[in-house]
């Protein structure tokens, strides 16, 4: 018994009035979104919930937890030995490594095959709970097929942004298995970073089109108008507030006060290169001593920009061609500046990791799996580089440090944010900062502006939704829907006659 508890440093009673109100909702709510800003920590109000399923529904069916590949395999499986109340839960990753010393024992050739066996027999094990990489969610259904049933009557998709793309393999497969499943769930700090439009297939899971039908073309017709001439759909007046109004009921929204502070580096390009860098934008043709590199298009313009802006360019064939050193002599700068403090510098394109590395020998890449994680919070490495799609969900490294690098630009609120949430999170002792390196003049300002605009309209989206759930707005949400716990059966779904109508990937 005292096994048990040696991890655990905190109990139920830590809850804060804002998580056992988001326990509640989800429990009540069977088919419901935790729109929560990052650190609000998600993780323990879903498995507190489950604990209520588990112990007082006698829920025995099996619960599938849905995440990005490193908040799989290190957050789900260690969260539950930190709570007093949650730490007799086991969730299993299903999820075989390549260095698994079963792999390892047998010849190459006989591996992959042997990779699939293994990982089949995870999705029969007894343990209630599985967490699983989203990627491998179509993978997970066909296996499921095989058998014509689906165990998994519980549904957590943590991170529920990666939804936000109707065609992806991920919200196919779901759809498929939707009408076996009794409880969904979606979590995510930022549910529309780029548009409304990114609901449709998130809100779809939960309530299969009551709300905004079965179809996005429909969908996008109501609440959008098409530019034709830049290809671009734009939102109608009004119906921001008629889209929140419709999911209300069903998302529960929490904002905290925000303890970061942005501070940008403006770098001042060379006289040369910033006349070079003026013409290719002018131009869309970079005439460089021994190559010519176009902008074919609009889109391939603005990242050979930015990739200007970070000090290289790619060439038609792929091979980076270096342009100037200005973003790695500011990161030299900032690198001295915070000898005492340890920095993790966000990048966006390969060539600039390769430069970051080639100027700092010691600084440490994020491993896929996320093993670094402790030493980092040791505070044994100095600089850490990361991957913004790749360490912009669920890790927590607040320990480390509270300087964050931007040294490339990019585009994604979400993933801008998720970067900041890994630092400026509960633990996190200090301020963080957040350092822009923005070259002067070049796509990089715009890029940084139109992160501000998309963060302030997202923020006045999560500011409505949350009056609204209060009543606060007139007219605001009509009849809420009663929340009534759900009774759900214990035996597995049985695919049926129906399931062959399924169409599951081979």
């Amino acid at each position: 018994m005292k096994e048990m508890f040696k991890n655990c440093v905190r109990s139920q009673d830590d809850l804060t009035p804002d998580q056992r109100e988001a326990v509640d909702f989800v429990y009540d709510n069977p088919f419901s979104a935790l729109f929560l800003d990052v650190g609000f920590g998600k993780t323990v109000i879903i498995l507190t919930m489950l604990r209520r399923l588990i112990v007082d529904e006698h829920y025995q069916g099996k619960i599938l937890i849905i995440a990005p590949i490193r908040v799989a395999t290190r957050v789900w499986p260690q969260e539950p030995s930190l709570w007093t109340h949650l730490c007799w839960m086991r969730p299993l990753v299903l999820r075989v490594e390549d260095d698994d010393p079963r792999l390892l024992a047998l010849p190459r050739a006989a591996r992959t095959a042997e990779k699939a066996r293994l990982r089949a027999e995870l999705v029969r094990s007894p343990e209630q709970i599985h967490v699983i990489d989203y990627h491998a969610v179509d993978w997970l259904v066909a296996e499921c097929a095989k058998t014509k049933k689906w165990p998994y009557r519980v549904v957590v998709f943590d991170e529920s942004s990666r939804l936000r793309d109707h065609n992806s393999v991920v919200f196919k497969a779901l759809k498929k298995v939707r009408p076996y499943v009794v409880r969904f769930h979606e979590l995510t700090a930022t549910p529309a970073s780029q548009t409304y439009m990114h609901l449709f297939s998130q809100v779809w899971l939960l309530d299969k089109g009551e709300r905004f039908g079965n179809g996005i073309t429909a969908f996008r017709e109501r609440y959008f108008t098409f530019n034709p001439y830049v290809k671009t759909w734009k939102i109608r007046d009004g119906a921001k507030q008629e889209i929140e109004r419709l999911i209300s009921d069903i998302c529960l929204v929490k904002r905290r006060e925000r303890d970061f502070r942005v501070v940008t580096r403006t770098i001042r390009l060379p006289g040369p290169v910033m006349r070079a860098y003026d013409e290719f934008e002018d131009e869309c043709v970079l005439e460089l001593a021994d190559r010519t590199i176009d902008g074919v298009n609009a889109a391939v313009l603005c990242s050979k920009l930015l990739q200007y802006a970070s000090g290289f360019v790619y060439d038609e064939n792929g091979t980076p061609v270096r342009i100037h050193d200005e973003k790695i002599e500011e990161l030299r700068s900032l690198y001295e500046e915070t000898i005492d403090q340890p920095i993790l510098v966000a990048y966006w394109f390969r060539q600039s990791l390769e430069r970051i590395r080639e100027a700092f020998p010691d600084a440490v890449s994020m491993d896929r799996e996320g093993k670094v994680v402790e030493a980092w919070n040791r505070r044994e490495i100095k600089m850490l580089l990361v991957h913004p799609q790749s360490a912009g969900h669920g890790l927590n490294l607040q320990q480390g440090g509270h300087h964050i690098v931007c040294y490339d630009m990019w585009y994604s609120l979400e993933l801008f944010l998720q970067v900041i949430g890994r630092l400026d999170r509960p633990g996190q002792t200090a301020q963080v900062m957040v350092h822009l390196l923005s070259a002067g003049g070049t796509i990089d300002e715009l890029v940084a502006a139109n992160l501000q605009r998309l963060r302030g309209a997202e923020d006045a989206m999560f500011e409505r939704l949350r009056r609204r759930a209060e009543g606060l707005l007139s007219g605001a949400a009509g009849a809420v829907r009663a929340r009534q716990p759900v009774q759900i059966p214990r035996a597995d779904t049985v695919l049926g006659e129906e399931a062959d109508a399924l169409r599951y990937p081979a």
